[in-house]
Protein backbone atom coordinates (compact mmCIF):
# COMPACT_ATOMS: atom_id res chain seq x y z
CA UNK A 1 0.00 0.00 0.00
CA UNK A 2 1.30 3.36 -1.03
CA UNK A 3 1.62 5.92 1.81
CA UNK A 4 2.38 9.58 2.53
CA UNK A 5 5.75 7.95 3.90
CA UNK A 6 6.42 5.73 0.62
CA UNK A 7 8.98 6.77 -2.02
CA UNK A 8 7.30 7.25 -5.18
CA UNK A 9 8.88 6.94 -8.60
CA UNK A 10 8.48 9.21 -11.20
CA UNK A 11 9.28 11.15 -14.42
CA UNK A 12 10.24 14.63 -15.11
CA UNK A 13 9.68 16.87 -18.06
CA UNK A 14 11.60 20.06 -16.80
CA UNK A 15 9.75 22.46 -19.74
CA UNK A 16 13.22 22.93 -20.58
CA UNK A 17 14.18 20.32 -22.52
CA UNK A 18 12.49 17.05 -23.97
CA UNK A 19 14.79 14.85 -22.07
CA UNK A 20 13.10 12.73 -19.44
CA UNK A 21 14.63 12.62 -15.85
CA UNK A 22 13.88 10.13 -13.56
CA UNK A 23 12.89 11.31 -10.04
CA UNK A 24 11.93 10.50 -6.32
CA UNK A 25 9.28 12.21 -4.90
CA UNK A 26 8.62 13.09 -1.02
CA UNK A 27 6.68 15.10 0.70
CA UNK A 28 8.08 17.94 2.06
CA UNK A 29 5.51 20.31 4.36
CA UNK A 30 3.11 21.46 1.74
CA UNK A 31 5.33 20.82 -1.18
CA UNK A 32 6.45 18.12 -3.24
CA UNK A 33 10.56 17.49 -3.29
CA UNK A 34 11.54 15.83 -6.84
CA UNK A 35 14.73 14.07 -6.02
CA UNK A 36 16.74 12.91 -8.92
CA UNK A 37 16.87 9.34 -8.18
CA UNK A 38 20.55 8.93 -9.45
CA UNK A 39 22.42 11.31 -7.58
CA UNK A 40 19.93 12.42 -4.86
CA UNK A 41 19.96 15.74 -5.33
CA UNK A 42 16.48 18.22 -5.53
CA UNK A 43 15.82 19.17 -8.97
CA UNK A 44 12.55 20.60 -8.06
CA UNK A 45 10.07 21.79 -5.15
CA UNK A 46 6.40 21.53 -6.38
CA UNK A 47 3.95 23.38 -3.81
CA UNK A 48 0.85 21.10 -3.01
CA UNK A 49 -1.53 24.03 -3.76
CA UNK A 50 -0.20 24.81 -7.24
CA UNK A 51 -0.24 21.17 -8.27
CA UNK A 52 -3.02 20.44 -11.16
CA UNK A 53 -3.73 16.98 -12.47
CA UNK A 54 -2.82 17.21 -16.29
CA UNK A 55 -5.13 14.62 -17.50
CA UNK A 56 -8.25 15.26 -16.51
CA UNK A 57 -10.28 12.94 -14.75
CA UNK A 58 -8.78 9.87 -13.79
CA UNK A 59 -11.15 6.10 -12.10
CA UNK A 60 -9.80 4.66 -9.51
CA UNK A 61 -9.42 1.41 -11.63
CA UNK A 62 -6.74 3.22 -14.24
CA UNK A 63 -3.53 1.17 -14.78
CA UNK A 64 -2.29 3.84 -17.15
CA UNK A 65 0.29 6.54 -15.58
CA UNK A 66 -1.03 10.20 -15.19
CA UNK A 67 0.56 13.06 -15.22
CA UNK A 68 0.89 16.75 -12.86
CA UNK A 69 1.53 19.83 -14.04
CA UNK A 70 2.21 23.01 -11.84
CA UNK A 71 0.91 26.19 -12.01
CA UNK A 72 2.29 29.74 -12.84
CA UNK A 73 2.90 31.77 -9.58
CA UNK A 74 -0.42 34.20 -9.14
CA UNK A 75 -1.66 32.03 -12.34
CA UNK A 76 -4.21 30.15 -13.97
CA UNK A 77 -1.53 29.13 -16.45
CA UNK A 78 0.53 25.78 -15.75
CA UNK A 79 4.03 25.77 -16.85
CA UNK A 80 5.79 23.57 -19.14
CA UNK A 81 7.15 21.28 -16.68
CA UNK A 82 5.16 17.85 -16.34
CA UNK A 83 5.47 14.83 -14.07
CA UNK A 84 4.82 11.35 -15.19
CA UNK A 85 3.55 8.92 -11.97
CA UNK A 86 3.03 5.26 -12.16
CA UNK A 87 -1.38 4.70 -11.26
CA UNK A 88 -0.24 2.84 -8.20
CA UNK A 89 1.01 6.44 -6.92
CA UNK A 90 -2.31 8.07 -7.49
CA UNK A 91 -3.54 7.71 -3.48
CA UNK A 92 -0.46 8.97 -2.22
CA UNK A 93 -0.77 12.00 -4.86
CA UNK A 94 -4.59 12.48 -3.51
CA UNK A 95 -3.34 12.39 0.28
CA UNK A 96 -0.43 14.50 -0.28
CA UNK A 97 -2.28 16.85 -2.26
CA UNK A 98 -5.25 18.06 -0.50
CA UNK A 99 -6.95 20.97 -3.12
CA UNK A 100 -6.27 18.01 -5.67
CA UNK A 101 -8.45 15.87 -4.15
CA UNK A 102 -11.19 18.20 -3.08
CA UNK A 103 -10.93 18.94 -6.83
CA UNK A 104 -11.37 15.70 -8.08
CA UNK A 105 -14.25 15.40 -5.38
CA UNK A 106 -16.17 18.04 -7.06
CA UNK A 107 -15.40 17.01 -10.63
CA UNK A 108 -17.11 13.43 -9.45
CA UNK A 109 -19.63 15.25 -8.03
CA UNK A 110 -20.67 17.11 -10.92
CA UNK A 111 -20.38 14.30 -13.48
CA UNK A 112 -22.64 12.30 -11.25
CA UNK A 113 -25.47 15.18 -10.86
CA UNK A 114 -25.18 15.37 -14.87
CA UNK A 115 -25.30 11.77 -14.76
CA UNK A 116 -28.34 11.74 -12.94
CA UNK A 117 -29.53 15.18 -14.81
CA UNK A 118 -29.79 13.39 -18.23
CA UNK A 119 -31.03 10.07 -16.46
CA UNK A 120 -34.09 12.54 -15.24
CA UNK A 121 -33.86 14.09 -18.88
CA UNK A 122 -34.56 10.80 -20.71
CA UNK A 123 -37.14 9.96 -18.28
CA UNK A 124 -39.13 12.90 -19.15
CA UNK A 125 -38.74 12.10 -22.71
CA UNK A 126 -40.16 8.88 -22.04
CA UNK A 127 -43.08 9.80 -19.88
CA UNK A 128 -44.02 12.54 -22.79
CA UNK A 129 -43.64 10.15 -25.77
CA UNK A 130 -45.19 7.38 -23.88
CA UNK A 131 -48.28 10.31 -23.02
CA UNK A 132 -48.30 11.02 -26.97
CA UNK A 133 -48.86 7.84 -27.75
CA UNK A 134 -51.27 6.81 -25.40
CA UNK A 135 -53.47 10.35 -25.45
CA UNK A 136 -55.43 8.95 -29.03
CA UNK A 137 -56.31 5.90 -27.38
CA UNK A 138 -57.71 6.81 -24.30
CA UNK A 139 -59.42 9.81 -26.14
CA UNK A 140 -60.84 7.38 -28.37
CA UNK A 141 -62.17 4.97 -25.59
CA UNK A 142 -63.23 8.31 -23.64
CA UNK A 143 -65.50 9.90 -26.21
CA UNK A 144 -67.49 6.54 -26.19
CA UNK A 145 -68.70 7.05 -23.08
CA UNK A 146 -69.13 10.43 -22.65
CA UNK A 147 -73.02 11.62 -22.27
CA UNK A 148 -75.15 12.90 -24.85
CA UNK A 149 -76.47 15.97 -22.92
CA UNK A 150 -72.06 16.70 -22.25
CA UNK A 151 -71.37 16.37 -26.13
CA UNK A 152 -74.23 18.53 -26.84
CA UNK A 153 -73.13 21.31 -24.92
CA UNK A 154 -69.54 21.21 -26.33
CA UNK A 155 -70.82 21.43 -29.64
CA UNK A 156 -72.77 24.16 -28.67
CA UNK A 157 -70.27 26.19 -26.23
CA UNK A 158 -67.53 25.54 -29.66
CA UNK A 159 -69.67 27.08 -32.37
CA UNK A 160 -69.65 30.12 -31.88
CA UNK A 161 -65.68 30.29 -32.16
CA UNK A 162 -66.24 28.23 -34.99
CA UNK A 163 -67.87 30.35 -37.20
CA UNK A 164 -66.16 33.04 -36.25
CA UNK A 165 -62.70 31.36 -37.64
CA UNK A 166 -64.92 30.72 -40.66
CA UNK A 167 -66.42 34.15 -41.54
CA UNK A 168 -63.65 35.81 -40.74
CA UNK A 169 -65.04 37.94 -37.54
CA UNK A 170 -67.98 38.84 -39.58
CA UNK A 171 -70.22 35.85 -38.02
CA UNK A 172 -72.55 35.61 -40.85
CA UNK A 173 -74.80 33.01 -41.32
CA UNK A 174 -76.96 32.33 -43.80
CA UNK A 175 -80.57 32.25 -42.90
CA UNK A 176 -83.18 32.35 -46.05
CA UNK A 177 -86.02 30.39 -44.50
CA UNK A 178 -86.96 28.29 -48.01
CA UNK A 179 -83.61 27.38 -48.05
CA UNK A 180 -83.52 26.30 -44.22
CA UNK A 181 -86.38 24.50 -44.90
CA UNK A 182 -85.33 22.58 -48.46
CA UNK A 183 -81.84 21.65 -45.62
CA UNK A 184 -83.50 20.63 -43.34
CA UNK A 185 -85.91 18.05 -45.55
CA UNK A 186 -82.49 16.77 -46.80
CA UNK A 187 -81.06 16.28 -43.42
CA UNK A 188 -83.94 14.68 -41.75
CA UNK A 189 -83.82 12.21 -45.48
CA UNK A 190 -80.52 11.33 -44.20
CA UNK A 191 -81.50 10.88 -40.59
CA UNK A 192 -84.31 7.97 -41.12
CA UNK A 193 -81.90 5.26 -42.27
CA UNK A 194 -78.98 3.38 -40.58
CA UNK A 195 -76.49 4.10 -39.83
CA UNK A 196 -78.61 5.00 -36.25
CA UNK A 197 -77.75 8.59 -34.89
CA UNK A 198 -77.54 9.17 -30.69
CA UNK A 199 -78.92 12.97 -31.16
CA UNK A 200 -80.34 14.49 -33.78
CA UNK A 201 -78.24 16.74 -36.84
CA UNK A 202 -78.20 20.13 -37.54
CA UNK A 203 -76.58 22.62 -40.12
CA UNK A 204 -75.77 25.38 -40.75
CA UNK A 205 -74.83 27.37 -43.32
CA UNK A 206 -72.45 30.52 -42.91
CA UNK A 207 -70.99 32.91 -45.26
CA UNK A 208 -67.47 32.44 -45.84
CA UNK A 209 -64.79 31.92 -48.81
CA UNK A 210 -63.33 28.84 -46.85
CA UNK A 211 -64.03 25.82 -49.16
CA UNK A 212 -64.89 23.66 -45.59
CA UNK A 213 -67.33 21.32 -44.06
CA UNK A 214 -67.38 19.93 -40.55
CA UNK A 215 -68.76 19.02 -37.86
CA UNK A 216 -69.20 19.79 -33.94
CA UNK A 217 -69.70 17.72 -30.86
CA UNK A 218 -73.12 17.43 -30.13
CA UNK A 219 -74.75 16.89 -34.20
CA UNK A 220 -73.78 20.31 -35.19
CA UNK A 221 -72.21 20.75 -38.64
CA UNK A 222 -71.40 23.83 -40.71
CA UNK A 223 -70.81 24.25 -44.41
CA UNK A 224 -69.77 27.35 -45.66
CA UNK A 225 -71.29 29.40 -48.80
CA UNK A 226 -68.06 28.58 -50.78
CA UNK A 227 -68.76 25.13 -50.75
CA UNK A 228 -72.20 25.24 -51.03
CA UNK A 229 -71.22 27.20 -54.82
CA UNK A 230 -68.91 24.21 -55.78
CA UNK A 231 -71.58 21.22 -54.86
CA UNK A 232 -73.36 21.06 -58.49
CA UNK A 233 -76.23 19.14 -57.09
CA UNK A 234 -78.32 17.34 -53.97
CA UNK A 235 -76.41 13.98 -54.42
CA UNK A 236 -73.27 15.71 -53.82
CA UNK A 237 -74.40 17.80 -50.86
CA UNK A 238 -75.78 14.68 -49.24
CA UNK A 239 -72.28 12.82 -49.55
CA UNK A 240 -71.13 15.41 -47.89
CA UNK A 241 -73.68 15.91 -44.81
CA UNK A 242 -73.90 11.73 -44.82
CA UNK A 243 -70.03 11.90 -44.38
CA UNK A 244 -70.24 14.49 -41.56
CA UNK A 245 -72.91 12.38 -40.35
CA UNK A 246 -70.30 9.38 -39.98
CA UNK A 247 -67.51 11.56 -38.08
CA UNK A 248 -70.76 12.37 -35.64
CA UNK A 249 -72.18 8.76 -35.12
CA UNK A 250 -68.66 7.53 -34.47
CA UNK A 251 -68.03 10.32 -32.52
CA UNK A 252 -64.79 11.17 -33.89
CA UNK A 253 -65.23 14.91 -33.07
CA UNK A 254 -65.66 14.00 -29.40
CA UNK A 255 -62.07 12.04 -29.19
CA UNK A 256 -60.50 14.80 -31.64
CA UNK A 257 -61.19 17.89 -28.95
CA UNK A 258 -60.46 15.13 -25.77
CA UNK A 259 -57.44 14.58 -27.45
CA UNK A 260 -56.07 18.28 -28.12
CA UNK A 261 -57.34 19.40 -24.84
CA UNK A 262 -55.07 16.41 -23.10
CA UNK A 263 -52.00 18.09 -25.43
CA UNK A 264 -53.27 21.53 -23.88
CA UNK A 265 -53.00 20.26 -20.64
CA UNK A 266 -49.60 18.66 -21.06
CA UNK A 267 -48.45 22.20 -22.99
CA UNK A 268 -49.47 24.04 -19.61
CA UNK A 269 -47.30 21.95 -17.77
CA UNK A 270 -44.56 22.75 -19.77
CA UNK A 271 -45.56 26.42 -19.87
CA UNK A 272 -46.45 26.36 -16.03
CA UNK A 273 -49.93 27.24 -17.36
CA UNK A 274 -52.58 24.54 -17.72
CA UNK A 275 -55.63 27.04 -18.02
CA UNK A 276 -53.70 28.87 -21.12
CA UNK A 277 -52.22 25.85 -22.22
CA UNK A 278 -55.74 24.08 -22.91
CA UNK A 279 -56.81 26.97 -23.82
CA UNK A 280 -54.11 27.13 -26.87
CA UNK A 281 -54.53 23.74 -27.86
CA UNK A 282 -57.34 22.18 -26.38
CA UNK A 283 -60.07 24.53 -28.04
CA UNK A 284 -58.93 26.51 -30.80
CA UNK A 285 -56.49 24.27 -32.18
CA UNK A 286 -59.58 21.42 -32.59
CA UNK A 287 -61.11 23.80 -34.51
CA UNK A 288 -58.66 25.05 -36.90
CA UNK A 289 -57.10 21.54 -37.47
CA UNK A 290 -60.02 19.22 -37.27
CA UNK A 291 -57.27 16.37 -38.43
CA UNK A 292 -58.55 12.82 -38.30
CA UNK A 293 -57.05 9.65 -38.73
CA UNK A 294 -57.07 8.02 -42.36
CA UNK A 295 -58.95 5.36 -39.84
CA UNK A 296 -61.32 7.53 -39.08
CA UNK A 297 -61.92 9.06 -42.50
CA UNK A 298 -62.62 5.18 -43.65
CA UNK A 299 -64.96 4.85 -41.20
CA UNK A 300 -66.89 8.04 -41.56
CA UNK A 301 -67.07 7.01 -45.87
CA UNK A 302 -68.25 4.22 -45.04
CA UNK A 303 -70.98 4.74 -43.18
CA UNK A 304 -71.66 7.63 -45.54
CA UNK A 305 -71.67 5.07 -48.31
CA UNK A 306 -74.74 2.92 -46.63
CA UNK A 307 -76.17 5.93 -45.28
CA UNK A 308 -76.68 7.17 -48.67
CA UNK A 309 -77.98 3.61 -50.43
CA UNK A 310 -80.30 3.40 -47.88
CA UNK A 311 -81.73 6.99 -48.43
CA UNK A 312 -82.02 6.61 -52.12
CA UNK A 313 -79.25 8.64 -53.18
CA UNK A 314 -76.65 7.78 -55.65
CA UNK A 315 -72.82 7.64 -54.46
CA UNK A 316 -71.71 8.00 -57.73
CA UNK A 317 -72.65 11.42 -57.32
CA UNK A 318 -70.64 12.46 -54.69
CA UNK A 319 -67.55 10.91 -56.41
CA UNK A 320 -68.11 13.91 -58.88
CA UNK A 321 -67.37 16.20 -56.25
CA UNK A 322 -64.31 14.29 -54.90
CA UNK A 323 -63.22 14.61 -58.60
CA UNK A 324 -63.97 18.35 -58.85
CA UNK A 325 -61.31 18.27 -55.43
CA UNK A 326 -58.98 15.84 -56.79
CA UNK A 327 -58.61 18.28 -59.51
CA UNK A 328 -57.88 21.50 -57.15
CA UNK A 329 -55.84 19.67 -55.88
CA UNK A 330 -53.43 19.14 -58.87
CA UNK A 331 -53.38 22.64 -59.13
CA UNK A 332 -53.20 23.86 -55.49
CA UNK A 333 -51.78 21.41 -53.43
CA UNK A 334 -53.45 20.48 -50.10
CA UNK A 335 -57.23 21.59 -50.93
CA UNK A 336 -58.74 23.45 -48.69
CA UNK A 337 -61.50 21.08 -47.62
CA UNK A 338 -61.03 18.36 -45.21
CA UNK A 339 -57.09 18.98 -45.80
CA UNK A 340 -56.09 16.00 -43.62
CA UNK A 341 -58.31 13.68 -44.92
CA UNK A 342 -57.38 11.00 -47.83
CA UNK A 343 -56.48 11.76 -51.24
CA UNK A 344 -60.16 12.93 -53.17
CA UNK A 345 -58.98 10.95 -56.64
CA UNK A 346 -58.69 8.03 -53.98
CA UNK A 347 -61.92 8.53 -52.56
CA UNK A 348 -64.09 9.85 -55.91
CA UNK A 349 -63.26 6.06 -56.41
CA UNK A 350 -64.68 4.76 -53.71
CA UNK A 351 -67.92 6.27 -54.26
CA UNK A 352 -68.31 5.59 -57.74
CA UNK A 353 -67.78 1.57 -57.46
CA UNK A 354 -71.55 2.16 -56.10
CA UNK A 355 -73.37 4.14 -58.40
CA UNK A 356 -76.95 3.62 -58.61
CA UNK A 357 -80.27 4.96 -59.59
CA UNK A 358 -81.32 8.04 -57.67
CA UNK A 359 -84.32 9.28 -55.91
CA UNK A 360 -83.90 13.27 -56.47
CA UNK A 361 -85.37 16.13 -53.91
CA UNK A 362 -88.44 18.11 -54.80
CA UNK A 363 -88.20 20.32 -58.01
CA UNK A 364 -87.32 23.31 -55.82
CA UNK A 365 -85.73 22.00 -52.71
CA UNK A 366 -81.99 22.05 -54.52
CA UNK A 367 -82.44 25.71 -55.31
CA UNK A 368 -83.82 26.82 -52.20
CA UNK A 369 -81.06 25.41 -50.62
CA UNK A 370 -78.23 27.23 -53.56
CA UNK A 371 -80.10 30.73 -52.27
CA UNK A 372 -80.19 29.84 -48.62
CA UNK A 373 -77.74 32.89 -48.67
CA UNK A 374 -79.58 35.35 -49.68
CA UNK A 375 -80.80 36.49 -46.11
CA UNK A 376 -77.59 36.57 -43.91
CA UNK A 377 -78.15 36.77 -39.72
CA UNK A 378 -75.32 38.27 -38.10
CA UNK A 379 -74.67 36.00 -34.61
Amino acid sequence: MVTLDSEIEAILFDGKSAAPHAVRIELAGDALLLLDTASGAERARWPCAAIRLVDGRIKPESTAPFRLGLLEPGSATLTPARLRLPAEALPFILAAVPALRARRQKVSAMLKAQRYLLAAVLGVMLLVIGFFAAVPLLANAAAQVVPASWEIKLGERLAPAAIQWLTRGAGGVCAHPDGKAALQNLVLRLEAVPPALRMPIKVVVVQSPVLNAFALPGGQILLTSELLKKVYNEQALAGILAHEMGHVGARHNVAGFLRSSAYGVMLGLLLGDVVTGIGLVGGFQYLLDMAFTREFEAEADEAALQRLLAAGFDPAQVAGFFDLLAAREAGKGIPELLSSHPGSEGRAEYFRRHQRGIIPLLPGDWLAIKGICQTVSLK
